[in-house]
């Protein structure tokens, strides 16, 4: 059958589910600060080799649109991991171990951008919109793993007399 279990020792919380013996996920918490700076506690599932492995959770404002949120995790005694991330409007960043993450993004009725890293690794695109009656098209500028690339695309009509479009791509590889 089914095993679903919600307990309360004084601030401590803990809930479980599986459906065997060995074959459950229990996760036991204290909030921190009523949830207002995180938490903390233990996870375990044994049939993983996952047996009371501790973690703590910790989030606050560094500003009044950016949220930081650490964590660290340690499954077995000696082998930790941590990760910070960082979220505010622009995007999100963030670190775990020797790795590091980031991406932005903004949007607007003339065009967008966007931003994606993965340690030295960049995608980042540039977008504009072009609208004004008689053409229709996009301009896509980027810069991938450190190659430029571009799209240029349009169509211009003017009733059933003319109709032109362009597309190009480019880029600044050799050959």
């Amino acid at each position: 059958g089914i095993i679903i279990g919600v307990g309360r020792d004084g601030d401590e919380r803990t809930i479980t589910v599986g459906v065997g013996e060995d074959r459950e996920l229990t996760v036991a918490y204290t909030p921190k600060d009523n949830f207002r700076r995180g938490l903390s506690g233990r996870i375990s599932a044994p049939r993983r080799g996952i047996n009371e492995a501790a973690f703590d959770v910790g989030y606050s404002y560094s500003g009044p649109n950016v949220l930081n949120i650490n964590y660290d995790v340690e499954l077995e005694p000696g082998k930790k991991t941590q990760a910070s991330i960082e979220y505010n409007s622009d995007g999100v960043r963030a670190r775990l171990g020797n790795y590091s993450f980031r991406m932005k993004r903004s949007i607007t009725e003339e065009g967008y951008s966007a931003d994606l890293g993965f340690n030295d690794y960049n995608l980042s695109l540039r977008g504009d919109v072009l609208q004004n009656g008689i053409k229709k098209g996009f301009l896509i500028k980027g810069e991938i793993f450190g190659t430029k690339v571009s799209v240029d695309a349009f169509i211009q009509k003017q009733g059933i007399q003319y109709l032109q479009g362009k597309f190009i791509i480019s880029t600044d590889l050799s050959g």
